[in-house]
């Protein structure tokens, strides 16, 4: 049987605090409609699941199997901290410490994209002539890869003042051509954008400090910005 032999490789694959979680939320799982052939398919949950309940759930391990074992593992629907969020007078200071190409991806932050699509966008990817960014692909942790949803591939609208930014920087910019990356590494020889944390670490954060901004930076304090400046305009 699929159980059997999935249930023997389980056995030799983890811990006895490990198989407890395993087997009691393998109980749980026919009371939701998995039949037992689905058990294989649904490996990633259970191992997810013990990923996240730990040895600690295990040694409190009960035997309701009508109870989802999920409602047994501590989740916070609270933010562990409070975003910072810089006003206009701050990102002011923070762009005119910076120089290029660190300006532009600052400026281009602060509308709102994720610094995986930032970092993920080529050339080829911003229309100039009808004011549009076609967002296609999005980089974590040096990983390419699609957009996650259809509306995240959506068009999004170009700024009249941000495409001048944008075209300015790609006159300077020693990766210019179409298929390059806006903000191609030169240490990667154009081949791959900057690595977000490099960015932040070299040059954003020294650029806070010598404008005086004492706030927690990261490139979601962009974001925030985007939206604190939607909420009060």
């Amino acid at each position: 049987m699929v159980w059997l032999l999935f249930s023997k490789r389980v056995k030799q694959a983890f811990t006895i605090g490990a198989l407890s979680v395993f087997v009691y939320a393998a109980t749980w799982l026919p009371t939701i409609g998995f039949h037992p052939v689905s058990f294989v398919d649904a490996n990633l949950y259970i191992f997810n699941f013990h990923h996240h309940a730990g040895v600690a759930f295990a040694s409190r391990l009960c035997h309701d199997t009508e109870k989802n074992p999920i409602t047994l593992v501590r989740q916070s629907a609270k933010r562990l901290r409070t975003p910072d969020v810089l006003d206009v007078e701050e990102i002011r200071a923070l762009l005119a410490q910076l120089e290029d190409p660190f300006k532009t991806m600052v400026f281009v932050a602060t509308t709102g994209l994720r610094v995986s699509e930032l970092l993920g966008m080529k050339w080829q990817d911003i229309g100039f002539d009808v004011l549009e960014i076609h967002l296609s692909r999005a980089i974590v942790d040096g990983v390419l890869g699609d957009m996650n949803t259809e509306a995240s591939r959506k068009p999004v609208p170009l700024d009249s003042a941000l495409a001048d930014v944008l075209l300015n920087w790609r006159g300077r910019a020693p990766y210019h051509r179409d298929e390059d990356w806006v903000f191609g590494s030169p240490e990667k020889l154009g081949q791959q954008p900057y690595w977000p944390d490099s960015a932040l670490r070299k040059a954003v954060r020294p650029a806070a400090v010598g404008a005086g901004i004492t706030k927690h930076i990261g490139w979601h304090t962009f974001r925030h910005y985007s939206e604190f400046q939607t909420i009060t305009e």
